[in-house]
């Protein structure tokens, strides 16, 4: 188990990834759990709240998909890990323990870009078109990087908000533009 559905409104599943041995898609309700290798999706006027194993907060918005690829914690910073991918709409994050033992073990795949994170509560949302992803961080810091460049964000750096546009480096922005995502 990775973690546990605190919230749920709307239409909310999760379905296991292909490379799984089943492929059943199931309903997220309060109290369900989570597992490696789902995929949560939430559909229009849909959220997810969840308490992940090592005590985080993740919220899914409306419109939303999520790959849980790892979230394994035994309280072994050398063994705990948490790999996720978000393939669309946006999501909100208060770390747990994982990632204040090891910051090394937090990895957030979205679109051509990867974050770390520094003990932090952090939202990031992927436009539509799937050209550019916004990252803001509420408190701590996370570090956005891919193949052209890398910026801290919080804690340690010169911003709060960046902008991160297909095929270019990570940009700093003086103030937050996140759109909310669209829930119809």
């Amino acid at each position: 188990m990775s973690g546990k559905v605190i919230m749920s409104i709307g239409a909310v599943t999760a379905q296991t990834t292909p490379q799984a041995a089943t492929n059943a898609e199931r309903t997220l309700a309060r109290g369900a759990d989570v597992f490696i290798s789902e995929t949560l999706t939430t559909g229009p006027n849909a959220q997810l709240q969840m308490r992940m194993v090592d005590d985080a907060l993740l919220s899914l918005a409306c419109n939303s998909e999520l790959v849980i690829n790892d979230y394994s914690f035994a309280a072994n910073p050398a063994a705990d890990t948490i790999r996720l991918q978000l393939l669309s709409g946006s999501l909100r994050m208060v770390t747990g323990t994982i990632p204040e033992m090891n910051r090394s073990a937090f990895r957030l795949a979205v679109g051509s870009s990867e974050l770390t994170v520094r003990g932090t509560d952090f939202r990031v949302t992927l436009d539509a078109d799937n050209q550019s992803v916004h990252f803001a961080v509420i408190d701590g810091g996370i570090t956005i990087s891919n193949s052209e460049g890398a910026i801290d964000l919080g804690i340690g750096g010169d911003f709060d908000f960046a902008v991160v546009r297909l095929n270019e480096a990570p940009t700093g922005l003086a103030q937050q533009v996140l759109q909310s995502p669209s829930c119809r």
